[in-house]
């Protein structure tokens, strides 16, 4: 049992490969059992499921990043990156934050220019009198 088990953990595509091929098999023996097949035929379509099986164990390896445990790992660095880019996030908003508040407080005591023109300047009502 050791034997499998270390097996199982040093080959695991392998080991699905052939568990996934056994069962196949079984299933198309059971299925087609009393179609007729010839021996030659009853080969190919052994070997196609063989075949068969080993594509669908490649494609589920397709999702896998890792088998070995190291996605773990990589999940854990991913989380330790985004906390620390968090930190620069937030102080970089503060002083973003100050600047933008800054021009609107200016602009509240400013008077526009616009408004400045409509406005009779002082001395150029004293000069007129």
């Amino acid at each position: 049992m050791n034997v499998l088990r270390r097996f199982w953990d040093e080959h695991p595509l392998l080991s699905m490969w052939i568990l996934l091929s056994i069962g196949m098999v079984a299933i198309m023996i059971w299925a087609a059992r009393s179609v007729g097949f010839t021996a030659s035929q009853w080969a190919w379509l052994i070997v196609v499921t063989i075949g068969l099986a080993g594509l669908c164990t490649w494609i589920i390896s397709w999702g896998e990043d890792d088998l070995d445990g190291d996605v773990e790992e990589e999940a854990e660095m991913q989380v330790e990156k985004e906390h620390e880019a968090e930190p620069e996030a937030e102080q970089e908003e503060v002083p973003e934050e100050e600047t933008e508040q800054e021009p609107e407080e200016e602009k509240e005591d400013e008077v526009p220019e616009s408004e400045a023109a409509n406005v009779p300047d002082e001395e150029a009502a004293d000069a007129d009198q």
